[in-house]
């Protein structure tokens, strides 16, 4: 039994999608890159969030990026670690409310709501600095929002396989039946956060349909065309409804979900060339 209590223990600490200050610096020292951890509130909301490249005072520009669901700043660090993008950009990976460090397990489903919050984090920085923002699956209809409500601060966004559409939500039963006891009480904290995200995520997708036309900027939209998450047809949101930005897709014949691990050097290259 003992044993069984401890497989479940570290099973569920592996599930919940973060790692801590201490391991994130001790793997950055490793390699010799200065890491910097900051946190910011808003709305009685504490915000987490790791920076290195550039200097966030000087003058290169400034990429956030934002993970999805469940998912934590850690989907990133292998693009804070790259030497190319921190030699020519500051970059900034964020916990979204409820993940990671960003008051884990105090889930935040409004859409708007999450934009609005780490829209905060733009407003902290220079304005005169050119912002990039990249968001991977939930984290997608983020960014745009962010992009919507802060439209002279956001220069491009990079959507990866975002869960843009509300006609085209999978996997809305599994997350309800999460939310079924025992199997809540069973379920790990992240999950739980990505649960209640995914039951109100076609809601809050639909709040955002006056919002698309507020996006005036450059969006290039990155999908998988065999991704068995968010359907590829997601694409249309981008190519029909942002009518106000300049939009460009890149497709990815044969690729899933998991774009910034199965398709880093691709990504990468997208955001050397927004230089």
């Amino acid at each position: 039994m003992a044993i069984l209590i401890l497989a479940l223990a570290i099973i569920t600490s592996f599930m919940q999608f973060r790692i801590s200050e201490e391991e994130v610096y001790e793997r950055f020292e490793k390699s010799g890159i200065p890491i910097e951890m900051s946190e910011y509130r808003v709305e009685g909301r504490k915000i987490r969030y790791y920076q290195t490249g550039k200097e966030i005072q000087g003058e290169n520009p400034i990429i956030v990026f934002v993970h999805g669901a469940p998912g934590s700043s850690q989907d990133y660090l292998g693009f804070l670690e790259d030497e190319e993008l921190r030699k020519d950009f500051c970059l900034i990976s964020v916990d979204r409310p409820g993940y990671g460090y960003s008051n884990f397990g105090h889930s935040m489903n409004s859409i708007e709501g999450q934009g609005m919050i780490l829209g905060k984090l733009l407003e902290k920085i220079d304005p005169n600095r050119k912002m990039v923002l990249v968001g991977h699956s939930f984290g997608g209809p983020v960014v745009a929002a962010m992009a919507a409500q802060l439209p002279e601060k956001v220069d491009q966004i990079v959507l990866l396989a975002p869960a843009l559409d509300p006609k085209h939500e999978k996997y809305i039963g599994l997350a309800r039946f999460c939310k079924i006891p025992p199997i809540w009480w069973l379920t790990p904290i992240a999950w739980k956060v990505a649960a209640d995200e995914k039951t109100s995520h076609v809601k809050e997708l639909e709040k955002m349909d006056p919002n698309w036309e507020g996006i005036k900027c450059q969006v290039i939209h990155m999908h998988g065309t065999e991704d068995s998450l968010v359907p590829y047809q997601n694409v249309g949101i981008s190519k029909e409804r942002m009518i106000n930005a300049q939009v460009e897709v890149v497709s990815l014949e044969g690729a899933d979900h998991f774009l910034p691990w199965s398709h880093f050097q691709e990504i990468k290259n997208v955001l050397i060339s927004l230089l």
